[in-house]
């Protein structure tokens, strides 16, 4: 994905940075991205710019930009439907089988039985 010099981060990144800035939660959390601090600290300023936040002395605080972008963002995110909770695993599907058919995994593939 190729960001222009405008659009440094992603909106997922900024969507949940701004999350964590409103519920006042650690942004170690955002390590979890794959950002490494000074990406944080870039992030900081990033936002600052574009008006989402505003940065004193002792907080990062929330402003009315930045709760737009939340309110629109969120709006276009599908929370609701179980498929986007959890991404599945490709290589774990199994073929299709009838209705009054078991499947049992081969003993080599479970760990718990090695």
């Amino acid at each position: 994905m190729s960001l222009s010099e405008e659009d440094k981060f992603p909106e997922s990144v900024v969507f949940e940075f701004l999350r964590i800035v409103k519920s006042r939660k650690s942004f170690a959390t955002l390590t979890e991205f794959g950002l490494f601090y000074s990406q944080i600290a870039d992030l900081i300023m990033f936002s600052e710019e574009k008006g989402y936040i505003s940065v004193t002395n002792d907080s990062i605080e929330l402003n009315q930009s930045g709760i737009d972008f939340l309110r629109t963002k969120h709006n276009c995110r599908s929370f609701r439907r179980k498929e986007n909770w959890i991404a599945p695993l490709e290589i774990e599907k199994v073929e299709k089988i009838g209705i009054d058919m078991v499947w049992l995994p081969d003993r080599k593939t479970i760990s718990s039985l090695k």
